[in-house]
């Protein structure tokens, strides 16, 4: 049937939702609105956020999109994702608003390492599901990614389920604890990397 296979490919194309403005579809990680974790992440942002930096599991942009509206010193920004059409959205949701700054986006599985380092910041809401079960170790990748991708005295800002084991694996890496805060299921840490 045509307009059966016609109706199913327009729920896969990414369209803006109307209560974010922020273009998504059906299948992207939180499509319908922000993951929770992520907008407390970036409420906790400061302000002098710096230089280049770079969003790990990025989705569809919206903790690039929230460090970029923060701070104008922010000269540079990679975007890393596994999934395509995440990305594309991604490219759309940060196509205004940017100005001279340079953003790069990457497909990309970060657990095989990043191809980039000397970075001031990295941000990220770590997967930690691989289908239905629970797998902590995709998120520790994560971690040991943005600790070798950051310089000496770069920060790591990251938010996750409060249960998830990731504040050895930053002390294992080469990190700093700087701040650790619990809220709503979930907790904020910011690192640096020594």
């Amino acid at each position: 049937n045509t307009s059966l296979l016609r109706a199913w490919k327009a729920g896969g194309e990414l369209r803006r939702n109307p209560d974010t403005g922020l273009y998504t579809c059906p299948g992207i990680f939180s499509w319908k609105q922000p993951d929770a974790g992520s907008v407390w992440l970036a409420e906790g942002l400061p302000g002098d956020l710096a230089g280049r930096g770079a969003d790990l599991g990025a989705g569809y942009g919206f903790l690039s999109r929230a460090a970029l509206a923060r701070s104008s010193d922010i000269t540079e920004l990679h975007l890393f994702e596994a999934e395509l059409k995440a990305l594309e959205a991604a490219r759309l949701n940060l196509a205004e608003g940017v100005g001279r700054r340079a953003v790069h986006f990457h497909w990309a599985d970060v657990t095989t390492g990043l191809d980039i380092g000397g970075l001031d910041f990295v941000l990220m809401n770590p997967p930690f599901h691989a289908g239905r079960g629970a797998l902590p170790a995709l998120g520790q990748a994560f971690v040991r990614a943005a600790l070798q991708a950051l310089k000496p005295g770069g920060r790591l800002f990251l938010v996750a389920n409060r249960h998830l084991p990731y504040e050895a694996e930053i002390q294992n890496h080469a990190g700093d604890i700087l701040i650790s805060e619990q809220a709503q299921g979930f907790k904020r840490i910011v690192a640096r990397r020594r």
